[in-house]
């Protein structure tokens, strides 16, 4: 009585291919994500550097460099939405046939002789259940730095730092290094008209707590950024495996400034005056007990940076300014020391 259901399902048991369109943000952008557990980083390509430049059997994830195939690349979402799909598609052909073996005997329940002692009849109605409905995934939200690769011209974009090409692998920092500064600054003279947007919605106090936080959250940024900017200037340095840089060199401001000088001649005190070399000591700190002591001073922090405004057990305070301050002078530091490389 099943025959098309019973052909249909040896037919799907040997796999059947569909087009599946995955759904691109409005500029045309891919959704993906890292599929290595401790990273989990989303970013998005362009959809025509993915199918063009990105090769067939691998593809790189921006922040952390992990290697996989493309197709491991799938955000949650998309895996969803292909599931669904597909289920959708599978569903139709049953239904189709349960309906198709329904209809058929029925036809041949009514087409029997019904003059004998005892007639059986049988009629059986099949009411298809409620299609599946593949609701396309939103799009992540809008991430807010572009990149194009120096070496491949692949586009892709994510929200915070990148250093690598999902195509090639190349290591974008530089680029991401200048992309980073010019978005925070940008983000952070957009504070008066969010002041105001936040004082009307939640007051002024939730106002004042939620900039502070942005204002913090800033500092991890820039300084990661730096450092990741000069790891891979200094790795270009046709003499850097004389000068080996160990542990986090560059997130110490004078034992940085003491390699460069090492190697190209020119540390930091060369190419910023001694307040600024001050400041960026102070900032670099600052970073360190933001992201790690909740921004609670202690007598390290006061030690290492220098800075007597503060007393061990009180809390930092960053302002807009601090911000602005903090890009200048690595984005200086950074020039001069790209312009003294051989």
């Amino acid at each position: 009585m099943f025959d098309d259901v019973l052909r249909e399902l040896e037919r799907l048991e040997q796999g059947v291919e569909i087009s599946i369109e995955v759904p691109l943000d409005e500029k045309g952008f891919l959704d993906r994500q890292c599929p290595s557990k401790p990273c989990q980083h989303q970013f998005k390509v362009l959809f025509d550097d993915w199918t063009d430049k990105v090769p067939d059997e691998s593809a790189f994830c921006p922040l952390c460099g992990h290697t996989d195939h493309p197709h491991e690349m799938s955000t949650p979402a998309q895996e969803e939405y292909i599931h669904d799909v597909g289920l959708q598609h599978v569903s139709g052909i049953i239904d189709k046939a349960l309906v198709s073996d329904a209809q058929r005997h029925n036809r041949k329940e009514r087409a029997r002789p019904k003059n004998g002692l005892i007639d059986i009849s049988m009629s059986m109605e099949f009411k298809p259940g409620a299609p599946i409905i593949a609701v396309p995934p939103d799009a992540a939200e809008s991430l807010r730095q572009e990149f194009a690769c120096d070496s491949c011209q692949c586009h892709w974009s994510s929200l915070g730092a990148s250093y690598f090409c999902p195509a090639c692998g190349h290591n974008s920092a530089p680029s991401a290094f200048n992309t980073t500064l010019t978005t925070v600054r940008d983000f952070i003279h957009t504070f008066p008209a969010l002041q105001r947007t936040l004082e009307e919605a939640a007051g002024p106090d939730s106002a004042e707590t939620t900039l502070r936080q942005l204002a913090e959250d800033q500092f991890g940024r820039i300084v990661g950024a730096f450092e990741r900017y000069s790891a891979a200037l200094f790795s270009e340095l046709p003499n850097a495996s004389a000068f080996p840089a160990k542990g986090n060199v560059f997130q110490r401001i004078p034992d940085a400034s003491a390699l460069w000088k090492a190697a190209v001649g020119k540390g930091y005190d060369d190419v910023l005056t001694s307040a600024e070399v001050a400041a960026l000591t102070r900032f670099v700190q600052q970073r360190h007990v933001l992201g790690h002591q909740q921004g609670i001073v202690d007598d390290k922090y006061i030690a290492k940076s220098g800075d007597t405004n503060y007393c061990a057990g009180q809390r930092l305070v960053i302002r807009p300014q601090h911000v602005i301050e903090l890009i200048d002078v690595v984005e200086k530091l950074a020039a001069s020391i790209r312009a003294a490389l051989p």
